[in-house]
């Protein structure tokens, strides 16, 4: 699943740069808390990926909803703040080398996806390998270099 905050901005420019430092730690411990530190990764900026091995999809669509829920709990400056999320997320089977980046490249279709409704959505699908393929490559080459665990 890749994930990322919505509104986030608003809330530097509202709150300040240490508030949205705030809210980046508290959306990585929501995370770490459901689907453990060793599936959370910091993506970049407001982005944040999940990789759940052996987990069914059941299992996971109930992490979901409980992030959203406590998403919902997150406070800045001792004032409930409006935190959404937008993700994209891809069941499936890494059964060539090259599968997991094609999966992150379709959960990142999906995530765009869910950011162009009204927010706080999830939109997910199995994997297709071909489908995959075929998207645009958005930012390929560096993701690598930004991922950092949570």
């Amino acid at each position: 699943m890749l994930l990322d905050l919505d509104g986030f901005k608003g809330i530097n420019d509202t709150y300040g740069h240490a508030a949205g430092d705030e809210v980046l730690y508290h959306a990585s411990d929501v995370l770490s808390n459901f689907f453990g530190d060793e599936c959370c990764y910091r993506f970049g900026g407001d982005e944040f990926l999940v990789v759940c091995a052996d987990t069914s999809q059941e299992e996971f669509m109930q992490g979901i909803e409980r992030i959203r829920t406590d998403f919902g709990k997150i406070h800045v400056n001792k004032q409930m703040a409006k935190v959404g999320f937008s993700a994209g997320y891809v069941f499936g089977n890494s059964e060539h080398y090259t599968d997991l980046r094609l999966m992150f490249r379709q959960a990142d279709e999906l995530m765009n996806n869910a950011k162009k409704s009204e927010g706080n959505h999830c939109c997910g699908d199995s994997f297709d390998r071909a489908k995959a393929q075929s998207l645009k490559k958005h930012g390929e080459d560096s993701d690598e270099s930004l991922i950092e665990t949570v």
